[in-house]
């Protein structure tokens, strides 16, 4: 299976070079013509509104902070299970290499954009509208296909969460049970339209989360200390099975990837010549988080840890505190994540809604749609009830490609001519390096889930 894998990739990297700029001549035209007509939309609101550009734009400082509460999310709980699956060495080399690995796409991406917006003279360019303009419609459609698809799998993962916690809070009701009550709390969420609205309550969710990482790390580092473990029978390895790293590389994966908010954050930059910086710093004290966690959870639990190893905490006030604040996290989560998602299948129903369904209609037929996608959402996570192995498969499946696989295929076809033969290389080792493992994360996350539920 890799082996057919490198070969397909090595093709379509080969493709990808013979094809010429008139070949996409026609698509690229368009959608260069409707990000320039958006942005041309967007001067004409603001003109005369009295605002300084300047006074938006973020700092150094400002724009570190923002990535790091990009970067570290409720994923990094799900490592020292995937720490389990690989073995602590493999880790501990690993975690560091991924993120190393996705650091270097992101740059390039923020390279590409640079490069054509310089060219075209465009005030700022989406991941979407980047593919787009480089790969052409299917690009634009396959990165937006697979945003939906990894965001709608982040609110699978973040349902589950939720109803596996309280199920372990409250066990009166069964976890099917806790997802059915949690539904309409996800709709009426789901109905909100701005994000503005969402505010005052993510430095909370934050704040939640960084008090589940220190106490989490507080009672590892504390049976570490004691030279103890809750299960003495647990084993621990250096280098786990082969069957089993492909679940690690999907969990990892899924912890690290932020490709989707880094064109934003440096669009709004006083100084984007700076986010190289930035990227760097907060990517170096993100390996040190999650390599840190990753290995220490592990080692106190060693493989009997649970798939998010605030399930394998003992039962205590202070424990019960933690999952409560974590569930109200991943709550507010849920409608972060849903938004991007929402946005792209709305764009693609508004002509269909124009020509079929009356004006005044839109509203409510919006809010069917986003309680359909919810159905789903909750739907998923009742028909494949097992956390660890739904992060791999969401991560193998979506974050792959959004991290590893598009950024590096998007600067091939956008700069091939000025790349070197080694850094052209580079590109397609990325590229088929993203798709083994992505493809190996995928198949043994499916094999080992119906292997589960049968």
């Amino acid at each position: 299976r890799c082996c057919t894998c490198v070969s397909l990739c090595l093709s379509l990297c080969v493709r990808m070079q013979l094809y010429t700029q008139d070949d996409e001549k026609t698509p690229l035209l368009s959608h260069l013509q409707s990000v320039q007509h958006r942005d041309a939309d967007v001067d004409d609101l603001t003109e005369g509104s009295g605002e300084e550009e300047e006074e938006q734009k973020t700092s150094f400082g400002e724009t570190l902070v923002n990535f790091l509460k990009g970067c570290i999310a409720s994923g990094f709980l799900s490592l020292p299970f995937a720490f389990a699956k690989a073995g602590w060495l493999i880790g501990v080399i690993g975690v560091p290499l991924i993120t190393a690995i996705s650091t270097l796409c992101i740059d390039e991406l923020v390279r590409v954009k640079n490069k054509i917006c310089k060219e075209h003279r465009l005030k700022s360019l989406s991941y979407e509208d980047l593919a787009g303009i480089v790969l052409g419609k299917y690009g634009s459609i396959a990165v937006n296909t697979t945003i939906v698809v990894t965001q709608m799998g982040f609110c699978c993962v973040y349902a589950l969460f939720i109803a596996q916690h309280l199920h372990q809070l409250l066990s009166a009701l069964t976890q099917l049970e806790y997802l059915a009550i949690i539904f309409p709390v996800f709709v009426l969420i789901s109905w909100i339209r701005s994000l503005k609205t969402l505010a005052p309550t993510s430095m909370l969710a934050n704040m939640f989360i960084l008090f589940a990482y220190v106490v989490v790390m507080e009672r590892c580092i504390a049976y570490l200390a004691e030279h103890r473990r809750e299960d003495e029978n647990s084993k621990i390895v250096a280098i786990g099975s082969i069957a089993t790293i492909p679940i690690f590389f999907g969990n990892t994966v899924y912890s690290v990837e932020i490709v989707g908010v880094v064109l934003p954050m440096e669009n709004k930059m006083a100084q984007p010549r700076r986010f190289r910086g930035v990227l760097l710093i907060g990517m170096s004290i993100v390996v040190l988080i999650y390599t840190s966690f990753g290995l220490i959870g592990y080692l106190a639990y060693g493989d009997t840890v649970a798939d998010s190893i605030s399930e394998s905490l003992p039962s205590s006030p202070l424990y019960a505190v933690l999952k409560v604040l974590l569930c109200l996290a991943l709550l507010q989560s849920y409608a972060i994540q849903f938004y991007p998602p929402i946005e792209i299948i709305e764009a693609g129903l508004k002509p269909w809604m124009k020509e079929k369904i009356s004006e005044g209609k839109h509203y409510a037929v919006c809010n069917i749609v986003r309680a359909l996608l919810v159905l789903v959402s909750v739907g998923l996570a009742a028909a494949i009830p097992h956390l660890g192995l739904f992060i791999s498969l969401v991560g193998s499946l979506g974050s792959g490609a959004l991290a590893l696989v598009f950024p590096p295929l998007i600067h091939l076809k956008a700069m091939g001519s000025e790349l070197s033969p080694a850094r052209r290389a580079t590109d397609i080792l990325l590229i088929v390096f993203g798709v083994v493992g992505s493809a190996a994360g995928t198949y043994v996350a499916l094999k080992d889930i119906i292997s589960a539920m049968s």
